[in-house]
């Protein structure tokens, strides 16, 4: 059934309880209103968090809808869901005083994976709970971004440079101390600054979190499944370094269109690394061989 044939069939055969339920989860999504508010302006107002979210969004829709068997509707609360539910809540009230940066994305994660069991029923935790992995990382990452966003853009600074000398054009690192810390590469009379937006942070988190996707259901051995995520990681650090260095090389080509120049060889680089990440660590099926 539909989605909308499934509300009409609880409407029609337990009614009261349908009813119930949703009033249960509305007040659950109340208690979170504000960090889903926060979530929502963080990855809509960060283009880098918004790559990595859509990246998720489109995973956990292969996962859930795109997977082996078919999803149906179920609309009906059990025991899993409402612990599920329950610690949610629990470990909001924890967070609020201890470790929030910690425990208060876990207790999102949970209520979403709540709300899955309770929309498609336990098909949602066997087949998507990568899926909710990944999204509690999603949020610790966008958390621990401030700390993170420099000591990015320094390594992306320092290697992009050592690919510029390599190929002799002389890059130099300057540090700006005022009015805020900010690196500067120079290559060749040209200045380009090394703004957040070219840590690579999108790339290595899309990265990251694709590889978890991809390797988190496999039966590989854990050093396989390790290794598939260091080497999604390497690929998504190599791949802004390549970005910085295709932009600087391109810039004195095109300088009446930098910023669609700028743009699109971002986009390039994005999607080819994840499609390159895709194809390496997705499982296909061992063909039999015919004796």
């Amino acid at each position: 059934m539909s989605l909308i044939e499934t509300i009409r069939h609880a409407l029609k055969t337990r009614r009261w309880e349908f009813v119930f339920e949703l009033v249960f989860i509305a007040c659950v999504g109340f208690a979170f209103w504000p960090l889903t508010q926060w979530l929502f302006d963080k990855s809509f107002g960060h283009e880098q968090f918004l790559h990595s979210l859509l990246v998720i969004l489109v995973a956990a829709y292969f996962i859930l809808f795109r997977g082996k068997g078919r999803t149906k509707w179920v609309l009906k609360i059990d025991l899993s869901t409402i612990t599920l539910f329950g610690g949610s809540l629990v470990l909001l009230l924890v967070g609020s005083v201890v470790l929030p940066q910690i425990l208060v994305p876990l207790a999102l994660s949970l209520a979403m994976t709540a709300g899955a069991s309770y929309l498609l029923g336990k098909v949602a935790l066997k087949r998507g709970y990568p899926f909710f992995v990944v999204f509690y990382l999603y949020m610790v990452l966008i958390v621990f971004y401030p700390v993170l966003d420099f000591p990015l853009r320094e390594y992306a600074a320092r290697y992009s440079a050592w690919i510029l000398d390599v190929l002799h054009l002389g890059p130099e690192i300057l540090l700006r101390t005022q009015p805020e810390p900010s690196l500067i590469l120079l290559v060749q009379g040209r200045t380009f600054v090394v703004e957040p937006e070219c840590n690579g942070f999108g790339l290595i988190s899309a990265s990251l979190l694709l590889s978890i996707l991809l390797t988190f259901k496999s039966r590989d051995f854990w050093w396989t499944k390790s290794l598939g995520i260091i080497s999604a990681l390497f690929l998504g650090s190599l791949g802004n370094l390549l970005r910085i260095v295709t932009i600087i090389i391109l810039a004195p080509l095109v300088p009446n269109h930098y910023d669609f120049m700028h743009e699109t060889v971002g986009l390039l680089a994005f999607f080819f690394v994840l499609l390159l990440i895709g194809w390496l660590l997705w499982k296909r099926p061992v063909l039999p061989v015919n004796a």
